[in-house]
């Protein structure tokens, strides 16, 4: 049986980016090993992601798309999109490009080696701004206290889960369960910023 790849697109008034991102990654995943659905979650969008995202769902059948009424935040669109992805891997990422598409075959096969939780940290983003940062370092720590599926401090929020350590998160933060998930092989892997 052929594994799957979700990749969980948190997009929050990405009218501009959402063609690029499309383009550039739908490539990418196409000569993938594993099939893939691409999962778009729209926090609440005032521009014209949300058109976008139906036009992208209505014309491939391996994009789906979760809507929020208003904006949530991204740590919300986050864990809206693994609760919906069903791949055997899940890949959270922006749609913005500051997420590089081209780590999608590494990540492929870091889960093919075994790994259960893959931090992709930053080499170098001295583009994010203080509320990002502390947002991001924000969420990380609600995460790892509430979950054994732990990340590390100043990762980045691209990251990507196993199916296995989806279901520990998805126990963990609606439950608040002490279930053991310290046994996943961990990886660490460089990501920089598409330029441009």
């Amino acid at each position: 049986m052929e594994k799957k790849l979700s990749v969980v697109v948190s997009v929050y008034n990405e009218e501009q980016a959402l063609p690029m991102f499309y383009e550039t990654t739908k490539l990418i995943l196409e000569i993938l090993p594993w099939d893939y659905e691409l999962l778009f979650v729209n926090d609440g969008s005032r521009d014209d992601s949300l058109s976008i995202l139906r036009e992208y769902a209505a014309r491939d059948e391996k994009v789906k798309f979760v809507s929020f009424s208003r904006n949530f935040g991204h740590e919300a669109a986050m864990i809206a999109g693994i609760d919906y992805a069903d791949g055997d891997g899940i890949v959270c990422m922006d749609a913005d490009l500051q997420h590089p598409p081209e780590c999608l075959p590494e990540i492929v096969r870091k889960f093919e080696e075994g790994c259960g939780v893959i931090s992709m940290v930053r080499t170098k983003n001295k583009s994010a701004g203080l509320i990002k940062n502390i947002t991001s370092a924000g969420f990380y720590r609600v995460i790892n206290a509430l979950s054994d599926v732990k990340f590390e401090p100043n990762a980045s929020d691209f990251f990507a889960i196993s199916k296995e350590a989806a279901e520990v998160l998805r126990k963990n933060y609606r439950e608040k369960a002490m279930c053991r998930a310290s046994d996943f092989r961990r990886r660490r892997l460089p990501t920089r910023p598409m330029t441009g």
